[in-house]
């Protein structure tokens, strides 16, 4: 009896934790294929994305991204031949919204995220980075990215959104469905 309830209790957190659902997302891309990104100056849209920090992680991380594709960061708004756009945004998750058209929006019930999270009030991350020609205004990369948490953290799970909005960059892909352990 006694080695049953060894492995009964070492066990357990494993079972537990075996049944904690992945956290879905999704990417939705688009843009032209293999753009050629040259210089580019950050804006981002301040009063959504709250504190310094996440404004200044999330610019880092993108700063990251563009140099790894051979882009140079412009000293100045006037010397950038592209604009990288970014917004962030956290809501509860009671609800997802489906845009249609803008005649058949609607709002559909969201998920409970899996057995043991039915005390949990989930929050809808969402990261658009948006990649424009400053010449001709030309939307040349759009990534959004999106996932649904148990928690409102943004420091959290801001570097991963980025990674995953920019997971197409070059490359747009459309839209699909992500998932990932806790």
């Amino acid at each position: 009896m006694k080695i049953f309830n060894m492995i009964f209790c070492l066990s357990l957190p494993l079972a537990i934790g075996g049944c904690t659902p992945p956290i879905m997302g999704e990417v939705n891309s688009a843009g032209i294929q293999q753009a050629k990104f040259t210089s580019y100056f950050i804006l981002d849209d301040a009063d959504e994305l709250g504190s310094l920090q996440i404004r200044q992680k999330t610019a880092q991380h993108i700063h990251e991204l563009m140099q790894d594709k051979g882009a140079a960061p412009a000293e100045n708004l006037q010397d950038a031949a592209q604009i990288v756009h970014y917004s962030y945004s956290v809501r509860p998750g009671q609800y997802n919204i489906v845009h249609q058209d803008a005649a058949n929006s609607r709002a559909t019930k969201g998920r409970k995220l899996g057995l043991f999270d039915k005390k949990c009030e989930f929050y809808q991350h969402r990261l658009i980075i948006e990649i424009i020609d400053q010449k001709n205004g030309e939307l040349q990369y759009r990534g959004e990215a999106s996932e649904q948490h148990c928690d409102d953290n943004i420091e959290k799970n801001i570097t991963i959104l980025t990674n995953m909005a920019m997971s197409d960059f070059g490359a747009p892909k459309g839209k699909r469905i992500s998932s990932r352990k806790k």
